[in-house]
């Protein structure tokens, strides 16, 4: 049997430990210069003596909290870090972060820099420290590790793609934040922001906020200027645009990446949404170059 067409899937070890209770990991190093670099990622467990003092790292901190709470000083500001909440570190900064040793913290969290990164921050308009409360970010977040622990070919790839969608999101939530948008309404949203690529479900956003289809719909339109639906459907084109745009990946890649059943049905979708095939608006783009 000709297996030279299976994928190959490498359980990634961990460093080796650090002080405290936690995994750490790396991506493998390719031939192939990539457009950013992960320093490392983890997962720190519970562990009340958690503590990093540091005078400034060459590389963005992107965590996390996953359970528990903590501490984070850093630019003259004192943060308290808690389950669902998320923060990004800027280069060459000092800061102090340490767990709640009563209620120690779990946290999953990304090392990185490169140019990719400074073009998405610039992009998302994302610079100097940013800290958000109750990001439901966590299925990113551990799609993000499990690129890292079981690596294959299509790792790097996949795991740009994860920081594109968690660094679109905190732009997201950051703008909703700032708005002072009701409890009801942040809730709706952070779920669309996460949950862009499936099937629209009006009744689960009414169920997340506890409310009748028409007070969410009209929750929502309030805090927002447009419904949940249109709202989904404008996020998931501004990914197919930025995948397009930025990425060399095909449109069958992009189709898949942004949850359609095949090519067939995005082509169709994209066209609705821009006049223009994905293909014709790839071409388009390139030909301003």
């Amino acid at each position: 049997m000709d297996h030279s067409n299976k994928k190959v899937i490498l359980h990634v070890p961990p460093l080796p430990p650090t002080p405290f209770r936690e995994s750490v990991w790396v991506l493998p190093q390719t031939e192939l210069p990539m457009p950013f670099d992960l320093s490392s990622a983890g997962i720190t467990c519970r562990d009340r003596n958690y503590r990093i003092v540091s005078g400034g790292r060459s590389y963005y901190v992107l965590e996390y909290i996953s359970a528990g709470r903590g501490h984070l000083f850093i630019d003259n500001h004192h943060y308290q870090p808690a389950a669902g909440d998320v923060y990004l570190l800027p280069p060459h900064v000092p800061h102090e972060y340490y767990t709640d040793p009563a209620d120690p913290w779990e946290k999953m969290w990304f090392n990185i820099s490169g140019e990719f990164i400074d073009a998405l921050l610039a992009c998302y308009r994302l610079p100097g420290v940013v800290y958000l409360q109750q990001t439901q970010l966590e299925n990113l977040f551990r799609q993000g590790i499990d690129q890292v622990r079981f690596f294959n070919q299509e790792s790097y790839s996949k795991l740009a793609a994860v920081i594109t969608h968690i660094l679109s999101a905190i732009y997201q939530l950051q703008g909703a934040q700032s708005q002072k948008a009701s409890t009801e309404g942040v809730i709706m949203k952070n779920y669309l922001d996460n949950h862009w690529q499936e099937k629209f479900d009006l009744a689960h956003l009414c169920a997340l906020s506890g409310k009748s289809v028409a007070q969410a719909q009209r929750i929502f339109k309030r805090d927002f200027g447009i419904t949940p639906m249109a709202y989904q459907q404008k996020r998931r084109y501004q990914m197919a645009v930025s995948y397009l745009e930025n990425t060399r990946n095909t449109v069958r890649d992009i189709a898949m990446l942004l949850g359609f059943a095949n090519e067939f049905h995005f082509s169709q979708w994209f066209k609705k949404q821009s006049t223009l095939s994905p293909k014709a608006y790839r071409q388009q783009f390139f030909n301003k170059e």
